[in-house]
């Protein structure tokens, strides 16, 4: 399991719709803009409207108290001081914090490999209400058991969902019934 941290950095807005903004999402678009991307393929390779970017940028802007991108009609944008700022802040933040984060990262995934281990080493055993299995189930721990009835039980034997599936017919015709069932 390979897990990554990304950092982000976001903006408490102080007014009253209690917002938060992605910066490292505005940095991400401005980097693009400053690699001399259009702010419309930047948008696109942010998986956004081009609209919705501009919001996000008008948005940043008003709260930040500064512009982070100079508009030049026919002519596309140019990163400002402010943007390059914000730019070269999100690359510190990566850099410091990117040896740490990836050792966390890879140890959180190793301890939850562990675990899933662990958890992929359980049987599931679906069955039909029984007293005697209800006593005996909870001395193995290796044993995860759900209660359901018998047709139930088969479903999830077949559909992989199970490790070990118990029922009980009482008549012949119920277990034709149940032959048919799994011969589907």
């Amino acid at each position: 399991m390979k897990l990554v941290i990304q950092p982000t950095l976001l903006l408490k807005t102080p007014n009253y719709h209690q917002r938060t903004l992605d910066l490292t999402h505005i940095g991400n678009l401005l980097r693009s803009v400053d690699q001399g991307r259009t702010l419309a393929a930047a948008a696109k390779d942010l998986n956004v409207s081009y609209r919705t970017v501009w919001n996000e940028l008008r948005e940043a802007e008003q709260e930040l108290g500064c512009k982070l991108l100079e508009r030049i009609k026919g002519h596309g944008s140019k990163i400002t001081p402010a943007g390059q700022l914000l730019i070269h802040s999100l690359n510190r933040l990566d850099l410091q914090l990117s040896n740490e984060a990836q050792r966390l990262a890879a140890d959180i995934g190793e301890k939850l490999s562990k675990h899933l281990e662990k958890i992929l080493d359980r049987y599931i055993f679906c069955t039909s209400n029984d007293p005697l299995i209800e006593q005996i189930h909870a001395k193995f721990d290796e044993i995860d058991y759900k209660t359901m009835g018998s047709g139930h039980a088969l479903d999830r034997l077949i559909e992989n969902k199970a490790s070990i599936a118990g029922f009980h017919v009482s008549d012949p015709a119920e277990i034709k019934a149940i032959e048919d069932h799994l011969r589907r």
